[in-house]
């Protein structure tokens, strides 16, 4: 029996692992329990075909609990059943798995496709965890290559890296050019404390607890796009930040963002992020879009999904510099 108490802290001694590897795997397991530290405890006390664990540095950040192989009948009873217990999210992906998966065996099974069968929690990082600190759960159904038991269910623990830490006030002037030098080679999805960013024609960009900005380059440096996210929010207050910035930015096409508003508004959080995005942006409706000045870009305001549950909505500012601009 593995019994686990990681309450308090994940690392190789809490689970009883004197780590000579970065990985290992346990075989021939009758049963598991683990404690975490806001009192939950996942717990199997039969049907265990191996635990994995990852520990490549003075934690333990992945644990992976497969269950003996089984028919899909079996395999998918399981999976419901932890599905249920652990609040994970599917979309649908397991179902259209058992669709195709019921009553085959052998070579049929074999065909049935498993890659992105998985369920796991929806939300932001804080959100999804069990508990302060905890990991995150997630389910995978995986083939096992037994032609009358084709089938597992793999259960995990993940615990990520820590969030960093914003980065100070930071300002970049692209008023005369724009290359990957102008940003300081800034290539990380780091949080800033603000950001300030001096554009053609006297324009200026700026904003405070900015989620990330993530900046595309040819491979001589020149900067052909850079999009600054903002963090999650409501679904109200993501549409009211990206109606402000369109109108700060004379971007009176607003459509994609109205459609989406009144899709996303009367859709649960915690399926928002279902909603087709891909129109959802404000726009000069000339055409061609007009740029900040003769060699700059033109401007848009997106919004679509976050990876939040209580903020399921985010609004991103995007600078598009045409293909013709040096």
């Amino acid at each position: 029996m593995l019994d686990w108490d990681l309450t308090e802290s994940h690392t190789p001694a809490d689970i009883g692992w004197d780590r000579r590897l970065s990985a290992d795997r346990i075989e021939s397991v009758a049963s598991i329990r683990i404690a975490f530290a806001d009192g939950n405890v996942f717990e199997a006390t039969s049907g265990i075909s191996s635990v994995y664990r990852f520990s490549p540095e003075d934690v333990v950040d992945e644990i992976y609990i497969h269950f003996d192989d089984g028919t899909a009948e079996d395999v998918y009873a399981r999976a419901r059943a932890l599905i249920d217990e652990w609040g994970l999210i599917n979309d649908d992906a397991i179902e259209r798995w058992y669709g195709e998966a019921a009553g085959t065996t052998g070579v049929a099974a074999s065909e049935v496709t498993v890659s992105q069968v998985f369920a796991d929690r929806v939300g932001t990082i804080e959100e999804t965890r069990i508990g302060t600190g905890g990991p995150l759960p997630s389910l995978e159904i995986l083939y096992s290559y037994d032609d009358d038991k084709p089938f597992l269910v793999a259960f995990g623990l993940y615990w990520p890296d820590p969030e960093p830490a914003p980065l100070p006030a930071t300002e970049w002037d692209l008023s005369t050019s724009h290359t990957l030098a102008d940003i300081d080679n800034h290539r990380t999805t780091d949080p800033f404390t603000s950001l300030r960013i001096l554009l053609p024609e006297g324009h200026v960009f700026e904003a405070a607890d900015v989620e990330y900005a993530l900046p595309v380059d040819r491979s001589d440096g020149i900067l052909t796009q850079l999009v600054v996210s903002y963090g999650p929010e409501t679904v109200d207050d993501a549409y009211n930040r990206a109606i402000a910035l369109a109108a700060e930015w004379d971007l009176t096409d607003t459509t994609g963002i109205n459609t989406w508003y009144e899709r996303a508004r009367t859709t649960p959080a915690e399926t928002v992020y279902k909603i087709d995005s891909t129109k959802a942006f404000a726009k000069n409706p000339a055409n061609p879009e007009p740029t900040l000045g003769p060699d700059g870009p033109t401007v848009r305001v997106t919004i679509g999904p976050s990876s939040g549950l209580a903020q399921p909505a985010l609004v991103q500012f995007e600078l598009n510099w045409p293909p013709t601009t040096r």
